[in-house]
């Protein structure tokens, strides 16, 4: 505070340098303090969980993410959008949609109806999120409890034609009851044959979590494909800043466990 008491005393009296010099004092701790308890939303490692279709007699994968609280306040109407690319046979296929919440129990029994698009984690707590549902014939979903438009591919020759490193600025209305254009092309599901022909090494998955008087978690993965046809998801490192806060608070919940 040194460079603030020198700045006040060329330009104020002593007694108002004084309470100014406090109230800046106050400002910051209070920021400091408000910063601390606060949520932050910290993810864990991707799981490939195998799921049981009974009326069908097959398995489907289900890949997911536990995002977890571990500031001191509940992380209220957290909401997840994933933004996807993915370069085929020299058209791109492109997905910005909501993620779906998945209920506690989906770990033995999952009901899609059961998917919401909001959630709140308590401190201290974690919720899971689906980010992709892939097929035993080898279609790939976001958010299976809803049908429509999830996926869009432009060509070479579209007007509104971007690679896939590149941003769209624009929004596309689906036309009603119509799937092909000379604009878009539109699925619900990327097929088997996109699947296998995808440029993986240079598609884009990100996802970025929303909270209420919280900083977003945005994340990014890599996609590739294994042996036996089926997606495979690893989260990227998360950027420096993000990682030297969640140190922080990590050793502010084992300080406060300790003194507990």
């Amino acid at each position: 505070m040194e460079w603030l008491e020198g700045f006040f005393a060329l330009t104020f009296p002593p007694w108002l340098r004084s309470i100014a010099t406090a109230a800046v004092g106050a400002l910051i701790a209070y920021a400091a303090w408000s910063w601390l308890h606060s949520p932050f939303l910290y993810p864990s490692t991707v799981v490939h969980q195998e799921l049981i279709e009974v009326d069908n007699d097959e398995t489907q994968r289900s890949i997911r993410v536990d995002i977890q609280n571990i500031g001191t306040k509940a992380a209220e109407n957290c909401e997840a959008a994933l933004r996807f690319s993915l370069s085929t046979d020299g058209d791109v296929i492109r997905s910005f949609y909501p993620v779906p919440w998945l209920p506690r129990r989906a770990e033995l029994v999952v009901d899609d109806e059961e998917h919401t698009t909001r959630t709140t984690i308590p401190a201290g707590r974690g919720g899971t999120i689906e980010l992709v549902r892939q097929y035993r014939n080898g279609k790939t979903q976001i958010y299976p409890q809803r049908g429509g438009v999830k996926f869009i591919r432009t060509s070479q020759g579209d007007t509104y034609h971007r690679e896939v490193d590149e941003d769209v600025e624009y929004a596309i209305i689906s036309p009603s009851g119509v799937r092909d254009s000379d604009v878009v092309r539109a699925e619900a599901a990327l097929s088997d044959e996109d699947v296998h022909s995808g440029d993986w090494e240079d598609a884009v998955l990100e996802m970025v979590v929303e909270t209420e008087s919280a900083r977003p978690l945005e994340i990014e993965f890599n996609v590739a494909i294994d042996e036996d046809g089926q997606l495979t998801v690893e989260q990227r490192p998360l950027p420096l800043k993000r990682r030297v806060v969640t140190w922080m608070y990590k050793g502010l919940n084992r300080v406060r466990k300790i003194g507990g």
